[in-house]
């Protein structure tokens, strides 16, 4: 029963908040203006990042753990420091050094988890670090359409609750259901066509949760290291072709274009919404895989039929990609048919 009504809370304080960052955000100037490589046409309220961790904050006074305090205050601490962060991102702009700084700093906080991960220490250390960093810009990166980036860190901590509750680790599920019910509420305003998004700060936030949170899935579930990449799939996968994509034409690899994931499906001419159900289905199908692969038995037989959907999904989502990229212009624009 806490935990539904942690999820529950949650969600209907991310809900209203949200509307009330509508409409202070153009008086606090945080809002996105429209651009080559955006999707909207009218500048955005920024907020929704403060909206989804005060409801999260609000859902977990009601399922807060006896058991690994010390752990999850570490991580609300660095937590709120990336919103902080963020938020002056949104606001006036910070610079990818600035940026990386705060991140790192919030990633050292989790130093005692880092350590223990994996065997041994040193390498656990320096592979933690990267982790982190590395979902917590992946999640930025996704955050550039109507629903991405908060679907897809909804499927993402759905499926890190359930592996800890099947793992029996009731304490770090608990955390995670509130962060659901928070981006659910969020998801209202965040739906096609947006009208709040969470910026920097949220996604951020959420990609600073999500890599903690899969950490932990090896020391304290009993996950394998190895199949922990497909836990956390699509972030992961969409920063490697972007930065392979960008380093193979010459491009400056922290440039922003249109070659992630969500672009390169909306350019092949689908939908929003069928390009979130493609790539939200993935990332659940991978990380089925993953936690039912680990268990091994008949489970893991069940786990290679949900791998073989993953693969499959994923070579429907972009094994067109060579074709799409043999009809565009070395500019990047697409071609005309004669």
């Amino acid at each position: 029963m806490p935990a539904t009504l942690g999820v529950i809370t949650a969600c209907l304080v991310s809900l209203l908040l949200g509307r009330a960052a509508i409409a202070a955000a153009g008086r606090l100037r945080f809002l996105d203006a429209p651009g080559e490589r955006k999707l909207q046409s009218r500048p955005i309220p920024v907020l929704g990042g403060a909206a989804i961790v005060l409801g999260l904050l609000a859902g977990l006074t009601l399922t807060w753990p006896d058991a690994e305090r010390g752990l999850l205050l570490r991580w609300l601490a660095g937590s709120l420091w990336l919103l902080v962060v963020g938020m002056l991102d949104d606001r006036r702009g910070l610079g990818p050094r600035r940026r990386l700084l705060g991140q790192l700093l919030a990633a050292l906080l989790l130093l005692p988890e880092l350590r223990g991960w994996l065997d041994p220490g040193g390498l656990a250390v320096a592979l933690g670090l990267v982790w982190v960093l590395g979902l917590v810009n992946a999640m930025n990166f996704l955050d550039n359409m109507d629903g991405a980036a908060g679907t897809l860190a909804l499927t993402g901590a759905v499926a890190l609750a359930l592996g800890f509750g099947v793992a029996g680790v009731p304490a770090l599920a608990a955390p995670l259901w509130p962060l659901a019910g928070a981006l659910a509420g969020f998801l209202w305003w965040n739906r096609p066509s947006a009208r709040l998004y969470m910026g920097d700060a949220g996604a951020t936030v959420l990609g600073y949760t999500l890599a903690l949170f899969s950490l932990l899935l090896v020391p304290r579930a009993g996950l394998s290291p190895w199949l922990l990449p497909f836990v956390v799939a699509l972030p992961l996968y969409d920063s490697c072709t972007v930065f392979w994509i960008r380093w193979r034409e010459g491009r400056p690899l922290w440039v922003g274009d249109r070659r992630h994931a969500t672009h390169r499906l909306l350019d092949r001419g689908s939908g929003i919404g069928r390009a979130l159900a493609v790539l939200n289905g993935w990332a659940a199908a991978a990380a089925a895989a993953a936690l039912l692969l680990n268990w091994g038995g008949v489970r893991g037989l069940r786990a290679f039929a949900a791998l073989g959907l993953a693969l499959a999904l994923a070579v429907a989502l972009f094994g067109g990609e060579r074709r799409w990229e043999r009809g565009r212009s070395p500019d990047g624009a697409a071609r005309r048919r004669s």
